[in-house]
């Protein structure tokens, strides 16, 4: 390599490398960067902390309106329930009350919340249509068992 070629690639290597005068990193720099991070780092806290509010919020207001529906549900039915025999009728409003008490549980999440859901729409159709299929009941019964069986576990594994 000739000598011109030797001085130019220093002074290219002085410039930084990209034709630029190489920028020396400060310790004030150092602290702005710091100091950015650090802001950043708090406000992803405070994003993660409103947003597991906001979904706990909806939790507690999907519940309530599910409480609100078994009890529409209740309504509807009470008038219907001369079509089931005394038995039946016993049974399915046994299964809606069960429905309301485990609605008003604390810890209640997606699954239980799908179960009784699920329960709440069959006693629905069931009142509207006002006859039962054999074992009908019982599918009813064994789901809202299913779900507080669910919601006991789940409590008993927050307890310390």
């Amino acid at each position: 390599m000739g000598r011109k070629q030797k001085l130019k690639q220093a002074r290219h290597e002085a410039k930084g490398g990209n034709g630029k005068p190489r920028r020396e990193v400060t310790p004030g720099t150092r602290v702005r960067r710091t100091w950015l991070f650090a802001v950043l780092g708090v406000l992803l806290v405070l994003i993660a902390t409103a947003v597991a509010l906001f979904m706990r919020n909806q939790t507690k207001i999907f519940q309530m309106a599910m409480v609100a529906q078994a009890y529409q549900i209740d309504e509807q039915l009470k008038p219907r329930l001369g079509r089931f025999s005394s038995e039946e009728g016993q049974r399915l409003e046994a299964v809606l009350h069960e429905v309301q008490t485990l609605a008003n549980l604390p810890g209640m999440d997606a699954r239980a919340a799908g179960q009784l859901k699920f329960v709440l729409g069959v006693v629905e159709e069931i009142s509207r249509a006002g006859e039962l299929e054999p074992g009908e009941i019982e599918k009813l019964e064994a789901q809202t068992q299913a779900a507080r069986d669910y919601l006991n576990r789940q409590d008993r594994s927050r307890r310390p």
